[in-house]
């Protein structure tokens, strides 16, 4: 499910905190820089290069190619062209800017810093985190110059640390800097500011990442409470708040209080920005998601065919994000069992992915897998395994070894095995896996009691009941209770796991705490 609807609006289909726009304010005394304004507010990117385009040429003829004005004009440019999914052709751009930036400001000057922070960036969404990491910590080294003085701009890059490190699985590291920018934001702006909301939303995705859901409910719910009383019940911020408490919920298995909660989102982006805007295909592909969880797949199919169209005229049929929407697409006809034609929207997924952001990205990956169950689906072992080796393969090598996503290809990987009867290799994978998941999520994270499934059903098919039985009391017998309440919040699709006949030891277990 999608999180963070205002973030995609002001930075589209990447999450991480607006902390350092260059685009120029409204002027209404530059026609060309008002254009620029007024539609990065309105997300229409594809003019905004347009006219940005325009003021990068007059700003190079009127003030040189090494003025300060036009390196401005190539970051807004980079921005635009990663804004709509361009992000190679961006980056060029980016650090042309930031060069002639440096010579005529000084390497220490705020506007560099800021230019860092827009490629820091970028890389994020290249998924390129340790040069992300590096343009972060110089802009924060210039921010800090003199310490103290810049303390907002400081929170803002203490949220764009958590981010990334939220995003490459490190959850220990992120959770510091998500508190002290929280804090920052406190004490320099009062407790209702809707800056204040938004370290609070951050806080409640990390919690709930992390399977931590009674966590996160508090904070998703005061960064709600600040939004309707700072901006009105019908802000694009609000919509925002109340579309991260839907997934919240939706991940709970509360699917009723999601559908109304995404509803809602529905409705106040309508009213705010139009039906059409590319920001309400988000709240559609939520719906569309909730609805196919649920059986509804008439429903679902209109929502997302609808979220598909709104994606591919704002920002064209090979854009990552119609890509998504694509994959999602595949995801309900799969769900249905009309696997030829969930395998042709699997393919134009990935080949657009690997179009737009190359061959190692996760996303990649993760088409890769959603291909390689439609594979083992059909019985083809062969091609889901490749399929599922590739995407091991690239998720590795761009987010690390120890990180959840690669925990679940491999999880994808020994349920493979086991279904072909290839025990020792299915266990060997549910092993990495259940380790990488209790390094990077904790012992209590829903993803850890969930491996134990696994494990119950292959001890079970290898005839081997005694292991599974005994294996499912020792993990849990240091912290039942813990367990007890983790299962509360765990989804209703993985409830439905843990308590399925084939395990009346683990069955009866739960039932001693729920």
């Amino acid at each position: 499910m999608t999180r963070n609807l205002i973030l995609l609006f002001l930075w589209l289909a990447f999450p991480f905190q607006i902390s350092f726009g260059q685009n120029p304010e409204p002027n209404k005394q530059d026609p060309l820089q008002d254009s620029i304004h007024k539609y990065t507010q309105m997300a229409h990117y594809e003019k905004v290069f347009q006219f940005a385009t325009t003021w990068a040429e007059l700003c190079k003829g009127k003030h040189g190619p090494e003025s300060k004005a036009y390196g401005a004009a190539l970051i807004t440019l980079g921005n635009a062209l990663n804004r709509t999914g361009k992000s190679k052709e961006a980056e060029p751009l980016l650090l042309q800017g930031l060069e002639i930036q440096k010579k005529a400001l000084g390497e220490d000057h705020p506007d560099v810093a800021k230019s860092l922070g827009q490629l820091g960036l970028l890389y994020s969404n290249m998924v390129n985190y340790s040069k992300a990491e590096t343009c972060f910590l110089t802009a924060q080294k210039i921010f800090r110059k003199p310490p103290g003085t810049n303390l907002l701009a400081e929170a803002s890059m203490l949220n764009n640390f958590g981010n990334l490190y939220r995003f490459m699985g490190k959850y220990a590291k992120a959770e510091p800097c998500f508190l002290s920018a929280l804090e920052i934001n406190k004490k320099a702006l009062g407790e209702e500011h809707p800056e204040v909301a938004n370290s609070m939303n951050n806080l409640g995705n990390l919690y709930s990442e992390m399977g931590n859901y009674p966590k996160a409910e508090p904070y998703y719910l005061k960064s709600l409470e600040i939004c309707k009383k700072a901006l009105g019940e019908n802000h694009p911020q609000v919509a925002n708040s109340i579309n991260n408490l839907g997934v919240l919920y939706d991940d709970m298995g509360d699917y009723s209080k999601a559908e109304s909660y995404y509803l809602k989102v529905v409705d106040i982006l309508n009213k705010t920005i139009g039906e059409d805007h590319i920001e309400v295909a988000p709240s559609l592909n939520n719906l569309g998601n909730l609805y196919e969880l649920l059986g509804n797949y008439s429903k679902s199919e209109t929502y997302k065919l609808k979220a598909y169209e709104i994606e591919r005229k704002a920002l064209g049929e090979e854009h990552p994000e119609a890509a998504t929407s694509l994959n999602n697409i595949g995801a309900l006809y799969n769900a249905m069992g009309n696997r030829s034609k969930a395998e042709t929207y699997y393919l134009k997924a990935l080949e657009i992915r690997k179009k737009t952001l190359g061959e190692d990205h996760p996303d990649v990956a993760q088409s890769l897998g959603n291909l390689g169950a439609l594979y083992s689906t059909r019985s083809n072992y062969l091609k889901a395994e490749s399929c599922y080796l590739k995407a091991l393969e690239i998720r590795k090598k761009a987010l690390g070894e120890v990180h959840p996503v690669v925990a679940s290809s491999l999880g994808q990987l020994g349920s493979l095995y086991q279904s072909t009867g290839q025990y020792s290799k299915s266990e060997t994978c549910f092993l990495k896996g259940l380790e990488i998941c209790k390094k990077a999520l904790g012992e209590d994270h829903p993803d850890v009691t969930f491996s134990l499934n696994r494990f119950g059903r292959m001890y079970l098919a290898t005839g081997r009941p005694d292991k599974a039985e005994s294996y499912f009391l020792t993990w849990n017998t240091r912290n039942w209770r813990k367990f007890s309440g983790i299962f509360r919040f765990c989804p209703t699709r993985r409830k439905k796991n843990f308590t399925h006949p084939i395990f009346p030891p683990l069955r009866n277990i739960l039932n001693r705490f729920v």
